[in-house]
């Protein structure tokens, strides 16, 4: 039976003893623990997160992949590295404890850490922050594995995006789902794989907006997101993706009303860490993307 003080936030800064103030934190955990930091020491940690998996508390670890975190450890089992994007370091630095408990700030886990002048922030119960790290320790996971370049015929990196579209009316209980390979520098679209999918439109019908206030709503709006970019994910026959969105009308009210010319844009919902600094969150007509890929090339329905 829970009280009314199970879901109270609680906050507390730490500038001095921060170490200790993680371990702290580390050794009441219950059920599972995401680390995620630029730079570990792991044998500052290793006799704490060998008790912690003698619990059978699962343990995973995201670090920079480079020679300051070339340890071993048999403590934590799920370990996963992720490599430098065009010099810039994965330099995250937080920690998820139970769902519940997230740590955050300026310092990293290593012996230098010690050196400096750092900050950590600890809060319990803060349920729209931990949605967004969650999701954010699931794309650093998809970002510690390779990717395949491939090059444009004009001899640049070329970015593949799944992209949704559906007509303006809704006439049709499809929409099209399509993988373009883009070239960003000049605008150069190669299709690569396109579908009729029955599931009209989803990413168009606006929920009405959830509060995460607790931990099972939370968990279930974060199940709810990842299921949407895994399976969108899967469905690509084979190409790798980097990037996913939807194409839609930003003046249907216009077009319906007075036969306006429809005016198209890319919204992107979910990128590759790797990208996210290359690529927009939307796209209009002048931005190209060949024109918003000729409306989605044509939208024929069969």
């Amino acid at each position: 039976m829970h009280n009314q003080w199970d879901n109270e936030i609680q906050v507390n800064e730490y500038f001095d003893d921060i170490e200790y103030h993680i371990k702290q934190q580390l050794i009441q955990a219950r059920e599972s623990i995401d680390i995620c930091v630029a730079w570990i020491t792991i044998e500052n940690f290793e006799s704490i997160f060998q008790e912690l998996k003698n619990k059978n508390i699962k343990i995973r670890l995201i670090c920079n992949d480079d020679n300051k975190n070339s340890f071993y450890t048999n403590s934590v089992e799920n370990i996963y590295k992720v490599k430098s994007s065009s010099g810039g370091l994965m330099h995250n630095k937080f920690c998820i404890i139970d769902d519940k408990v997230l740590i955050t700030g300026s310092y990293n886990w290593s012996q230098n850490a010690h050196k400096h002048y750092e900050n950590i922030r600890i809060s319990k119960n803060e349920f729209p922050s931990i949605l967004r790290y969650k999701n954010e320790f699931e794309d650093l996971i998809i970002a510690s594995f390779s990717i395949h370049v491939e090059r444009c015929h004009c001899n640049s990196e070329t970015i593949n995006f799944l992209i949704n579209a559906n007509d303006i009316e809704g006439r049709n209980n499809f929409y099209k789902s399509s993988v373009w390979s883009i070239c960003l520098a000049h605008n150069h679209c190669t299709l690569l794989h396109d579908e009729l999918i029955e599931e009209y439109g989803w990413y168009e019908e606006e929920d009405e907006p959830i509060s995460i206030d607790d931990k099972e709503i939370m968990l279930l709006e974060f199940d709810r997101n990842r299921n949407i970019i895994n399976n969108r994910m899967k469905k690509n026959n084979g190409f790798d993706i980097h990037a996913q969105g939807y194409i839609d009308i930003s003046n249907k009210h216009e077009v319906i009303e007075y036969g306006e010319s429809e005016e198209y844009f890319l919204n992107i919902y979910w990128k590759h860490i790797f990208y996210r600094n290359r690529i927009d969150s939307e796209y209009y007509d002048d931005n190209d993307i060949s024109k918003i890929i000729d409306w989605a090339n044509g939208l024929t329905y069969y």
